[in-house]
């Protein structure tokens, strides 16, 4: 608990905790230059864009990218074109700026909500791990009652499901991989937290997956 603790700070919503915001760009846990590099391919797929629209796609508040922008202006890699409101500028990039941009594409071609880290990701899986509520096998059992399945493989899936494990499911196409892991499913009766992706060095990896992940909203 205390090092996920240290890894990235925790709130307090309804019962249900979650990571909080960052309040600074320290507090994301990612380099500075990796969440410059993001925000520059950001900014290189539109011709222009507003710091309120860069914090939508980064998933960062406002100051943070305020922050990042006036680094980006600072060097010459951005221009402010005006307002955009009580807290935002429209900016674009200048020409060494979409260089830049070029070549931190070629580097990852990842443009999306900022990462998290590797290290707090790990926390964030163990801290999860450890306050999820066991599951029974009952719960098991009836998760996979509408499946034919042999002893030993529901065995094997209510092992690796209330043990908190890995379970890989293989085999050709048609035996029934998917039916399993989506009834598994229903025994799980908690969602959990995942990152966009995460960060490690210069490459990002891509977590969140909207073709197998549903989006759930925290209670208020």
């Amino acid at each position: 608990m205390n090092s996920s603790s240290a890894a990235f700070p925790l709130i307090d919503a309804a019962g249900v905790q979650s990571p909080a915001v960052p309040g600074s760009l320290a507090e994301t846990g990612i380099d500075r230059e990796v969440l410059l590099s993001l925000l520059l391919k950001i900014c290189y797929t539109s011709s222009q864009t507003t710091t309120e629209l860069a914090a939508a796609r980064m998933l960062l508040p406002i100051p943070l990218i305020a922050e990042m922008l006036e680094d980006l202006r600072r060097d010459n890699l951005a221009e402010i074109l005006g307002s955009s409101g009580p807290l935002g500028f429209r900016f674009t990039l200048s020409q060494k700026g979409r260089d830049r941009a070029m070549r931190a594409m070629d580097v990852s071609g990842y443009v999306g909500p900022a990462p998290v880290s590797l290290e707090a990701y790990t926390a964030s899986v163990e801290l999860q791990a450890a306050a999820r509520p066991p599951v029974n096998p009952e719960q098991i059992s009836e998760s996979l009652a509408a499946l034919t399945l042999t002893d030993e493989a529901r065995m094997l899936a209510g092992l690796a499901v209330t043990g908190n494990r890995s379970l890989f499911v293989y085999g050709p196409a048609g035996n029934g991989k998917t039916s399993i892991c989506l009834s598994l499913r229903k025994a799980l009766t908690e969602g959990v937290w995942i990152p966009h992706c995460i960060s490690i060095e210069q490459q990002m990896i891509r977590i969140y997956d909207a073709q197998v992940h549903e989006l759930l909203e925290l209670p208020n």
